[in-house]
């Protein structure tokens, strides 16, 4: 997305809604600071159904949240760092 942002000379863009999977992916939880990293979850080679993301991507970086739900359908989100 930043990628894509960027090759199209846009300084700010948002993300309204999206459908996929994915079978990687770094989330930081809702508690999670520089004192808690702890807080931060990675899982690869686990497949997840994207529920829901939204956020911006600017010129700062993206802002991304994700829900997640797993093959048992138990959701998991947080800030979508990779």
């Amino acid at each position: 997305l930043v990628d894509f942002c960027a090759s199209k000379n846009l300084s700010s863009a948002y993300v309204a809604t999206c459908v996929g999977s994915v079978s990687a992916v770094t989330l930081r939880l809702a508690n999670a600071s520089r004192h808690r990293p702890n807080e931060i979850v990675s899982f690869a080679n686990k497949n997840f159904e994207i529920v829901s993301l939204v956020g911006t991507v600017s010129a700062d970086g993206p802002h991304l949240h994700i829900c997640l739900a797993d093959a048992q359908g138990q959701c998991m989100g947080g800030h979508l760092i990779s």
